[in-house]
């Protein structure tokens, strides 16, 4: 009973732009009873609200129950300087990486970024990106399509 009122509500609010106080008082009974679904519901409403201590606390909760978008969400959170310590570029790649691996078009588009411009730590690596990206665009990625064009273009000069 308690997955059927948690996927209940991941379908009619997973569109919202705001929970109601109602609406969050319902998600943390779900989240603390365990339900992935629900934790990530209240990460992104955190997240959203710049609420930084809960969304990274739900938002946590959900990507260890393996929640690919989760994952993602939480590379976000570490890339963005909005998890404790600020900023972590490795912590963001590793969880990027994570949601990228199941097939996760997001996180494989940001594993792509990341290969291509070899920022945050990560050496830039033209083949890996190209991989990354191709995955992604092959799933209708339209920033990962836009992307790939540009490196298939042979305008990237670099080795790897």
């Amino acid at each position: 009973m308690k997955k059927c009122i948690a996927i209940f509500f991941a379908i009619v609010f997973s569109n919202a732009i705001a929970l109601s106080d109602e609406e969050v008082k319902l998600y943390e009974m779900l989240a603390d009873f365990g339900d992935a679904n629900a934790q990530l519901a209240l990460g992104v409403h955190h997240i959203e609200r710049f609420n930084n201590e809960e969304a990274m606390k739900w938002t946590l909760r959900a990507a260890e129950s393996g929640l690919v978008s989760a994952q993602n969400n939480l590379g976000y959170l570490f890339q963005n300087g909005r998890a404790p310590g600020g900023v972590d570029f490795q912590k963001a790649f590793e969880w990027y990486l994570k949601a990228a691996e199941p097939g996760s078009k997001t996180a494989q588009y940001n594993v792509c970024s990341i290969y291509y411009s070899g920022d945050q730590g990560v050496t830039r690596h033209l083949r890996k990106a190209k991989e990354w990206c191709q995955k992604s665009a092959d799933q209708g990625y339209g920033g990962a399509q836009d992307l790939l064009k540009y490196i298939i273009s042979g305008d990237v000069h670099w080795a790897n």
